[in-house]
Formats: structure tokens, C-alpha cells, sequence
């Protein structure tokens, strides 16, 4: 990529950079061994047959699945921030290659939907028998055997409406080794390649992408999944006061938009196009989405070569709120290149120096000096690794947390005073596929000379 200018508008970080051939090696024996070693999310034992072809063949959903799906993220991190602090929200926890991300943790796993229409509690169990058996799956996971579910209604223009509902489940050694179970075969059908053998689908004709892209061979047919955790639900009852409480703090009036906190890094590092999406500007159409294959094969082959010592922490300063991936209490990040030469490590900051000023910020908001990244190669060399974990070191680590902070502060400011101009341009490789390009100021994607000077 050149001399390309920083993303984030920055001066590049100059960092040490070494490879680990150590943990390297462990990462590609890990990659190499195949799905039967992949760790499985809690939320792929729900519905195992839409998480197999979300691996071997994924599409890009169509707009309305895309922007309900961004909706409810939005949502959902609202809540959470409403209802807790950043230690007690989406805590990572695993057993036995079994992964899952608690939305709130206190006494007890809390689980946060939002819905359309409220259900009935003495039929959840069949009307949302999956937020049962997730909320199931934590307990198992903590083995702690009550929970807790928070549904929440809101409709625009409606104060939201809460339920709580508490559940208490038995035989957590029981429910722990049916999820082995289902995580196997679902290995199982991912080595295979074949999904014969996984349970049905319970978004059959309820619009799956996958079948609408004619890509799964569902009939409607398959046999009927196993439901561990509503065969363990022991007790299911309303908490209204839990859900008073909850209703209160919702119901407070929501932030403008250039309050809110920022929610993902990628939001400083292309502020531009931050500022566009915040305001909701007109898009230009997106490309053909291309899944990548790679990342998903390396991020399981991460939990398995890497663990236990991968985790999830969140900024010191509350913003981003963006869980970031740790190794070792260091923020890591996974990266897939198409260049098909590698770069020695202590070229890559001048090489890809976007790759680093985003470490740097979540080392910032972690307050550590340092971190991980694993890089992937789509094409890699003939003797060369598929994969390489480098270990970066940041020469002004104790400047780190004050570069995200005024990012941050430079970002509102442009929210706040409704102009984009004082915030740098997306470097040229991003440009070409921004979807705010025609309407940015910024045709070139080139830095103006007032904004080169202010580097």
C-alpha cells in the first residue's frame, strides 16, 4: 500500500514489531487440524443448520435484514450501556471448546432481547424456545443455575415496555454434555461438509437468506433438534420489579447524536465515513459481498491454539464500547491480507500502517503498551507461513490513551457543529469503496494540503 497516509489522521506509530514462531506454529497446527478442533458459539447450538451455512457458504443479507440488524445492534447497546457498566456487560465465558457472550453479568447470566410484541411467560417455551435454550447454555457454562431473560418492546414513538423473567434450570452437568453433543456433530457436519444430520431449521420459510440465495438443500423435513435446556427449566416466572426498574432507566431520554458514544474503532479510523452513517446520509448501493473464508478458519483455529489466554475487555474510558479481543490482557487483532509477498515485520508499519494505528487505539482505551496482531495470507508464498502472529510493542505507549481520546473529541466536534471538513479523508485504498464518496468533498480521497499540514 505505499506511503499511504494514517486512517485515523494521525501520525503513524512507529512501533516494534517481532513475530512469535512459537505461538505462530501453535496457530498453524491449529488451522491445519480442520473443523473437529473449531471451538462453537452458543448462539450456533441454536440453530446449528443456519450456523453450518453461514460457514461454508455465507451471503450478504438483503438491505431490510441488514438495516434491521444494525437497528437492533444499535438497540441492544443502548440497553446495555443504560442498565450496566462496561465490566459487567458482554462477558466472554467457554468450557470445552464452547463459547458464548453473556449481554449482562450480575448476580446471575442476564440475557437482552428486543422484540416486536411481547410474549406470554407460560409460553415462551414454545413461542422463543431459543431464548431458552441460550439463556440454558449460559447457566451451564457459569454453572449457575438461574438466569434471567430481559425482553424488551419498542416501537419508535413508544416508551419501551420490559419483561423480566426468571428461570432457574437443573442437571447443569446433563445440559453441559448435551451441548458437547450438538457442538460435535456440528463439527461433524463442517468436516463433512454435509448437513444432513443437524436438526431443522427453525427459520424455514420465515425468510433465511440462505434459502432465499437457494443455497440450502432444507426441505422442512429434518429431524427435530434436541432442546436441553427447556427439558432442565425446573422454574419460569415474571419479575415485575426487575422490569420497573429496567422500564425507568429506558425510558430516560436518549442521547443526540453527536453524544452518543462511539461504538466500533473502525469508527476513528475512517471518521469520514463515520460522520455520514451517524447522520444518516444517502448510500451509494455496496458491491458483491465476498465471504471470507480465511478469517473464520483462523479466528476458530485462534480458540483453540490461544486459549486460555484469550479474553474480551472494554475502554477504560467507556468509549469505543466495542468488546475488544485480548491474549495475554493485550488487545489482538486478526487480520487477512491479499498481498502475495510477505512483508518482514519491522517493514509492516510503514507497509500497513492502518493495521497498527488500530491496535494502538484499543491499547489506548486498555491502557497497555502493547498487543497482538495475527495475519493471515490469502495468497501466500510459496515457503512462506499461511499465518504469523506478531508481537507489537508501542514506543509511546504512555500517549496512546491521550490519541484516543482527542479522536474521539474531534469526531464529536465535527457531530456537533454539523461539519465534516476538519476531519481527515479515508486513505485511497478505503475511498474507492465508500459508499458516502459522492457526497464526502473529498473526491480524491486524498488529504488537502490543510489537512497533510496538520500532520
Amino acid at each position: 500500500m505505499g506511503s499511504e497516509p494514517s486512517p485515523s489522521g494521525s501520525a503513524t506509530l512507529l512501533p516494534r514489531v517481532q513475530s512469535s514462531l512459537e505461538l505462530g506454529g501453535r496457530l498453524r497446527d491449529a488451522l491445519h487440524a480442520g473443523p473437529t478442533q473449531r471451538s462453537i458459539w452458543v448462539t450456533d447450538l441454536v440453530d446449528p443448520r443456519i450456523a453450518y451455512f453461514r460457514s461454508v457458504a455465507p451471503v450478504e443479507p438483503s438491505a431490510d435484514i441488514t438495516a434491521r440488524r444494525e437497528g437492533g445492534r444499535t438497540a441492544h447497546d443502548r440497553i446495555e450501556r443504560l442498565l450496566a457498566a462496561p465490566e459487567h456487560r458482554e462477558l466472554r465465558v467457554g468450557w470445552d471448546g464452547i463459547i458464548g457472550r453473556i449481554d449482562l453479568l450480575f448476580d446471575r447470566p442476564t440475557e437482552l432481547k428486543s422484540t416486536a410484541r411481547l410474549p406470554e411467560v407460560d409460553r415462551l417455551a414454545e413461542s422463543r424456545p431459543a431464548f431458552i435454550e441460550q439463556l440454558g447454555a449460559y447457566c451451564a457454562l457459569l454453572e449457575r443455575p438461574e438466569g434471567r431473560l430481559l425482553l424488551v418492546e419498542a416501537t419508535e414513538g413508544t416508551p419501551p415496555t420490559v419483561r423480566a423473567i426468571d428461570c432457574d434450570f437443573s442437571d447443569l452437568p446433563g445440559l453441559r454434555s448435551a451441548l458437547a453433543k450438538s457442538a460435535s456433530e456440528l463439527r461433524t457436519a463442517l468436516e463433512r461438509k454435509d448437513p444432513a444430520e443437524l436438526p431443522r431449521c427453525a427459520w424455514f420459510h420465515r425468510g433465511c437468506e440462505f434459502e432465499e440465495a437457494r443455497i440450502c438443500p432444507c426441505t422442512g423435513n429434518e429431524p427435530v433438534g434436541r432442546a436441553p435446556a427447556r427439558e432442565r427449566l425446573k422454574r419460569i416466572e415474571a419479575n415485575s420489579a426487575v422490569a420497573e426498574e429496567v422500564e425507568t432507566r429506558l425510558r430516560a431520554p436518549p442521547l443526540p447524536v453527536e453524544d452518543e458514544p462511539l461504538r466500533l474503532y473502525s469508527e476513528l479510523l475512517y471518521p469520514r465515513q463515520t460522520y455520514f452513517e451517524r447522520i444518516g446520509a444517502p448510500r451509494r448501493p455496496a458491491g458483491r459481498f465476498v465471504g471470507t473464508d480465511l478469517w473464520r478458519r483462523v479466528r476458530d483455529a485462534m480458540e483453540v491454539a490461544l486459549a486460555p489466554g484469550l479474553d474480551e475487555r472494554r475502554s477504560k474510558e467507556g468509549e469505543p464500547t466495542e468488546a475488544v479481543t485480548c491474549y495475554l490482557g493485550e488487545p489482538l487483532l486478526l487480520k487477512v491480507t491479499r498481498a502475495r509477498y510477505r512483508t518482514p515485520p519491522e517493514l509492516l508499519p510503514n507497509r500497513m500502517p492502518h493495521y497498527f494505528v488500530d491496535l494502538g487505539l484499543r491499547a489506548g482505551a486498555l491502557g497497555v503498551g502493547g498487543g497482538w496482531i495475527v495475519l493471515a495470507y490469502e495468497h501466500p508464498e510459496a515457503a512462506g507461513p499461511p499465518v504469523e502472529v506478531l508481537r507489537v510493542e508501542f514506543p509511546d505507549a504512555s500517549d496512546l490513551g491521550s490519541r484516543l481520546r482527542a479522536l474521539c473529541e474531534r469526531l464529536h466536534g465535527a457531530l456537533q457543529r454539523k461539519d465534516p471538513s476538519g476531519l481527515p479523508p479515508c486513505p485511497e485504498w478505503k475511498f474507492t469503496e465508500c459508499p458516502y464518496r459522492d457526497i464526502c468533498g473529498e473526491p480524491s480521497g486524498v488529504p488537502s494540503a490543510a489537512s497533510a499540514s496538520e500532520r
